[in-house]
């Protein structure tokens, strides 16, 4: 997952459409995640948002048009939402429309404010980072480790998930090593602190290995 690193626009639309139809995405329970990805890259690049808005408005296509609308949803700009109720109100769309509407009652997690309380919210701020490199996400899933001794078991897990997949990504991808060293230096919170420690000393290990 390193689309931020060398970012291939003329081929986007060509993955979401594997990513809409792959059954072992659907197996795996990931499509939501691809979703997300998705909604990361065309965030900040309106001229390819049109595009897929533009070739998308006349499919036929079920897993694609469920798919896009549901990434226009995940967007959450006013002008991804201007074009979600355009979307949603297409002829080709009936077969969603009821979705579409249930979907407009609902508040997507604000990935970078709202508290992290599952691991699928990390989930998304991994995809986040991956499609753009943002290393607010990074940041952000760090401040799960404060519940890593908590008394919650969800809390628990989840910044159990945080951790691990912290120390899996300082590994491999530079940017996250780096932001938990900045991170280690200026936190204040001891058990984050602690916990940035073990991360760093085992990533280095391993870097230093490669």
């Amino acid at each position: 997952m390193n689309y931020y690193k060398a970012p291939e626009r003329n081929r986007l639309f060509e993955a979401f459409t594997f990513a809409t139809s792959s059954q072992e995405i659907a197996q795996a329970g990931s499509r939501t995640i691809a979703m997300s990805f998705f909604a990361s890259c065309l965030r900040n690049d309106p001229g390819k948002l049109k595009e897929f808005y533009d070739n998308l408005s006349v499919a036929t296509d079920t897993n694609l048009i469920y798919g896009f609308g549901y990434v226009l949803w995940l967007i959450q700009t006013d002008t991804s939402l201007q074009m979600f109720n355009q979307f949603k109100n297409l002829n080709q769309q009936n077969k969603y429309k009821e979705d579409f509407e249930l979907l407009t009652k609902i508040n997507p997690i604000n990935i970078w404010t709202d508290p992290i309380v599952e691991a699928e919210h990390l989930d998304y701020l991994w995809a986040d980072f991956f499609a753009t490199g943002n290393e607010q996400s990074i940041r952000k899933i760090i401040t799960k480790l404060i519940d890593l001794n908590s008394k919650d078991q969800v809390d628990k897990i989840t910044a159990n998930s945080a951790k691990w997949s912290l120390t899996s990504n300082a590994i491999t991808h530079d940017t996250v090593f780096q932001v938990c060293n900045e991170e280690r230096e200026t936190i204040k919170d001891k058990k984050i602190r602690k916990a940035l420690d073990e991360i760093i000393k085992v990533a280095t290990k391993e870097r230093d290995n490669k």
